[in-house]
């Protein structure tokens, strides 16, 4: 209920973000443990799924026409919130975002081979 209500939906629809989220951290989780994938390309999934999660929220802001932002910031039409160009881009940014952040990451801790001295 106090989720639902920071970021103003339904109890149904915060209770719908939750669950989503939930799912892809165990998804992703799983696939960790199992090793099917390397964490530099889990991080970004799990960013995207998370970005996914809010669907609900952002159909609900758009149909009763919330005019605050996720970030709170004012605007005066919020019906692009349930465009698909703008849930896409919902998506791709954290993912592109957390794919940077990983290859920066790989990038400084690249290890050189050294020839082993005796």
């Amino acid at each position: 209920m106090k989720f639902s209500s920071a970021v103003e939906v339904p109890a149904e629809t915060g209770f719908s973000i939750l669950f989503r989220a939930a799912l892809i951290f165990i998804i992703c989780f799983v696939l960790l443990i199992l090793q099917f994938l390397p964490f530099s390309y889990l991080f970004p999934i799990l960013l995207g799924g998370f970005a996914w999660a809010f669907f609900p929220a952002l159909d609900h802001w758009s149909a009763e026409k919330i005019t605050r932002s996720l970030f709170g910031f004012e605007i005066s039409d919020a019906q692009w919130y349930m465009r698909w160009y703008s849930k896409t881009g919902f998506v791709l940014i954290p993912m592109v975002i957390g794919y940077a952040i990983c290859h920066s990451w790989k990038k400084q801790n690249k290890t050189q081979q050294r020839v082993v001295e005796w």
